[in-house]
């Protein structure tokens, strides 16, 4: 007998299966288990972690969704030991390495389809194990045409292996990159161990100079691309690239590999170029930045910055050139900075501002920065943020009163309490009764509570918060998770009163 302790990857609870039968063998558990119908179960465990599963519900979709009825397997393994069934040993299945080549194609082709699921259209999580021992069993071939020296019909065999799985839809992204990377890693060993790099160049110039580059393509490139040790190899690549019809979803990626091919084989200069050809590409544009940077020409930084800045408006390009200016220009260090504050509404950059200039000028510029924030609702808490730096505490105050928010109220408390603390107290009373009005579920009790403790922050006066309670008894009178979290926060001496006034008002209220 054997016992689990697995893991629950979904989660439904206690549901109970109806098991009919179940044992453990290998490393896969297999069950019956009575449904709507009754449905077989198949689980890979390892280091006691269900890794594939299956079952022949619907709800599954062939395995596909970790459906209820696996659920309950795994809490049924909780409790309970299971039968371990005897493993039968291990035939390895032979091979007759003297077939041909088309032979050997139509028998992977023959076995992997068979692992389709029929309904679905594509090999489930639990056949997804089977798919790569069937690719590792096939590669067997390859090695043995590999050591018959017949390394074009090894390559062109890998090739149509790929055509096979990458046309199949795998539930395991684990398990399919690991079939793609056991035949790819044919192609990495022609080219280190055959010298055929020419050959799959050949081959990829062949097959997409007209057509647009597949995914076996793609793959073959980027082999070559990991290749490359020195400025020829670049070269070819780079050629390679230019010459076939790249298609719109691979487009991008491969002028970029092209690109750092240029600049880490062939020159910076020339690396320049290419970036300026193909600037559209957003991370060809902030390459660009980078490589002009390498040239210390500060002027033509500058002016890149500027025309990318017109172009996207991104915010670390200004921060890029605020960095330039702020060393040898502060000028235009004070212009773009009030371009950034305008445009981002950060606060940083306000105070970033006033440590650049003195107090006349900052006087203009937050004239300015006001006068723009007037006419612009949306940014009402970076306007907070300005009266706080610049200590206008009845401007804060005035500006929060216009949110009704508690929140906000807290936040800037103790900027305000020390000018306004009257104030301050009577606004904080009249948000929470005005909150507790409307209030229902302990979270929005707890969460009016932690204002009613901000007030013993703010030192109000013995007896205000129990007069504020008293007030708001009609809306926690008949809640008594809202009365449990009210005396969580209180202090000792008011809750002895508060106890007292809700036991008083009870009385009076019947």
């Amino acid at each position: 007998m054997k016992k689990f302790n697995l893991k629950n990857i979904h989660n439904y609870g206690s549901y109970s299966a109806n098991i009919l039968d179940i044992w453990y063998q290998g490393n896969k558990i297999v069950a019956y288990v009575e449904g709507t119908y009754i449905y077989k179960i198949e689980m890979i465990i390892k280091n006691d972690e269900v890794c594939n599963y299956y079952c022949s519900c619907p709800s599954s979709e062939g395995g596909m969704g970790f459906c209820k009825h696996l659920s309950g397997i795994v809490n049924y393994l909780k409790e309970n030991e299971i039968l371990e069934m005897e493993s039968a040993p291990i035939q390895e299945e032979t091979i007759d390495l003297n077939l041909s080549s088309s032979e050997i194609l139509e028998k992977f082709r023959v076995t992997i389809y068979s692992l389709i699921d029929s309904y679905y259209g594509r090999i489930n999580c639990y056949n997804s194990s089977k798919y790569l021992e069937t690719i590792i069993k096939y590669t067997k071939y390859i090695d043995n045409l590999l050591k018959k020296d017949k390394i074009d019909e090894a390559f062109k065999l890998v090739i149509q292996f790929l055509n096979v799985t990458t046309i199949v839809s795998v539930d395991g992204e684990d398990e399919y990159n690991e079939g793609i990377n056991e035949l790819t890693y044919y192609v990495e060993k022609l080219i280190d161990e055959y010298n055929y790099k020419n050959n799959i160049i050949t081959y990829i110039n062949d097959n997409y100079k007209e057509n647009e580059v597949s995914t076996i393509g793609i793959n073959l490139i980027y082999i070559l691309i990991n290749s490359v040790e020195t400025k020829e190899d670049a070269t070819n690549i780079i050629k390679l690239i230019n010459n076939i019809k790249k298609g719109a979803y691979y487009k991008d990626d491969l002028l970029e590999e092209m690109l750092n091919l240029t600049y880490n084989y062939v020159g910076l200069d020339e690396a320049i170029k290419l970036a300026n050809k193909y600037r559209d590409i957003y991370s060809v544009k902030r390459k660009l930045v980078k490589y002009i940077e390498e040239t210390n020409n500060q002027d033509k930084l500058i002016k890149e910055l500027k025309k990318q800045i017109k172009e996207s408006g991104n915010r670390d390009l200004y921060e890029k050139l605020l960095s330039i200016y702020l060393k040898d220009n502060i000028e235009e260090a004070r212009k773009l900075l009030l371009i950034m504050i305008n445009k981002f509404y950060r606060i940083e950059y306000y105070k970033k501002l006033k440590s650049i200039s003195n107090k006349t000028k900052m006087n203009e510029f937050k004239n300015e920065i006001l006068n723009n924030l007037s006419k612009n609702n949306y940014h009402g808490r970076f306007l907070l943020e300005i009266y706080e730096e610049d200590n206008m505490t009845k401007k804060l105050f005035d500006q929060i009163k216009q949110y009704n928010d508690l929140n906000l109220l807290s936040n800037y408390k103790e900027k305000i309490n020390g000018e306004y603390h009257t104030e301050l107290l009577d606004y904080y009373k009249k948000l929470i009764i005005n909150k507790a009005q409307k209030c229902y579920g302990r979270n929005e009790y707890c969460e009016i509570c932690r204002y009613i403790k901000d007030l013993y922050q703010l030192n109000c006066s013995s007896g205000y918060i129990i007069e504020m309670l008293k007030n708001m008894y009609p809306y926690y009178k008949t809640k008594k998770a809202f009365k449990e979290e009210i005396l969580r926060v209180l202090n000792l001496e008011d809750k002895k009163k508060f106890e007292i006034i809700v036991h008083d008002l009870d009385i009076a209220n019947k």
